[in-house]
């Protein structure tokens, strides 16, 4: 089923790409329109922070998971099977 997936993914590149971006947008959008906050914005500097604090924490965490996803598939290519099911990766 996986395989599928990934074959079809692979057939339909700018179906996966416009679809990626149109959930992105979808996000930011979200995330501009939302009037909750933890603090604020409307106090001068001090209502940023927050948001800095969870923009940092998210690229940090992309950073990471990236570099993990790298090493991964350096492990396990496409087109090789992958490892057994229950195995640890």
């Amino acid at each position: 089923m996986i395989g599928r997936i990934i074959e079809w993914s692979a057939r339909n590149r700018t179906f996966i790409l416009l679809a990626t971006l149109f959930i992105v947008g979808a996000g930011v959008w979200a995330v501009l329109s939302t009037p909750l906050d933890a603090i604020p914005d409307i106090i001068p500097v001090l209502g940023w922070t927050d948001d800095t604090a969870v923009l940092l924490w998210f690229i940090t965490g992309l950073v990471r998971e990236s570099g993990r996803f790298v090493s991964w598939e350096s492990d396990y290519p496409v087109g090789r099977q992958l490892p057994p099911k229950g195995t640890a990766v």
